[in-house]
């Protein structure tokens, strides 16, 4: 039945694609690709491509004006956002490994619109991108700590300890790096938005991993999961590593600085 559902919910998630994307690419013939300025200033990421980010950008414009005339503020987003990660959480200690996933990509898909909802408002804020970041990082470290509290092996409890390690220390990082106005810290292959998708989508797919057999070892849905935290804890700490690389290459003269930090912070809430 899981594994039914699993198919069923991602069918529908890729038809929903599919008519989005070939409604923008007639919307962009016509008057050309969407053009976000906020999109348009971010870092890049080695998944999510600036395109991408555009299009998406473009699919939740109607959302957003609705959210806008409902008379919802950014900071409200953010908290609904971190009430589905606390779900999310409590859905896997529950065993529900399948509602669990597609709690967190709501989450996480909630956590990508306060900050359009800020700039829609006209509120962004330096108090704004603190409140999204300090929530960002209580749901990631509840949905991975929930992953670790129900691993049923070591190897899968390890992984999650060192994705965990691993995300807080990439935005360690650039927090650090901006603070001390060095190098804008947010480039590298797995930033927030990617983590999401890895975790989320790794456990809408676990029900399909049940009874597979691997060099003679018949999987269960948590293998695949404990595979997906594997990936996310390695290209974590490469991000990690990569920005730290970068701002130690840094020719940083005395009273050189950048403040990327107030212009994310104008530009919209933090990542």
């Amino acid at each position: 039945m899981s594994a039914r559902a699993s198919i069923a919910s991602l069918a529908l998630l890729l038809v929903a694609l599919v008519v989005l994307w070939i409604s923008y690419s007639m919307r962009a013939g016509r008057r050309g690709p969407h053009d976000d300025a906020y999109e348009r200033g971010r870092a890049s990421s080695a998944v999510l491509k600036r395109s991408v980010r555009q299009f998406a950008a473009w699919c939740v414009q109607p959302l957003v004006r609705g959210l806008v005339r409902a008379g919802f503020t950014a900071n409200a987003v953010t908290w609904w956002s971190l009430g589905f990660a606390v779900a999310a959480a409590m859905a896997i200690i529950l065993e529900s490994a399948l509602l669990a996933g597609w709690l967190y990509l709501v989450s996480g898909f909630l956590d990508g619109l306060d900050g359009s909802v800020a700039r829609a408002r006209g509120e962004s804020t330096a108090r704004g991108a603190v409140l999204d970041a300090v929530v960002d990082r209580y749901g990631e470290g509840l949905m991975l700590g929930a992953l670790i509290w129900a691993a049923p092996e070591r190897w899968i409890l390890a992984a999650g300890v060192a994705a965990l390690i691993g995300g807080f220390t990439v935005l360690y990082v650039r927090a650090r790096a901006e603070a001390a106005g060095l190098v804008d810290g947010s480039r590298g292959a797995l930033q927030r938005g990617e983590r999401v998708l890895v975790v989320g989508f790794a456990l809408v797919l676990s029900p399909l991993g049940h009874g597979i057999r691997v060099a003679g070892v018949v999987t269960n849905g948590f293998t695949w999961i404990g595979i997906a935290l594997v990936a996310l804890a390695f290209l974590s700490n490469a991000t990690a590593a990569y920005r730290l690389a970068r701002v130690l290459s840094e020719d940083n003269e005395p009273g050189r600085t950048q403040p990327a930090l107030e212009s994310r912070c104008r530009r919209g809430r933090s990542e």
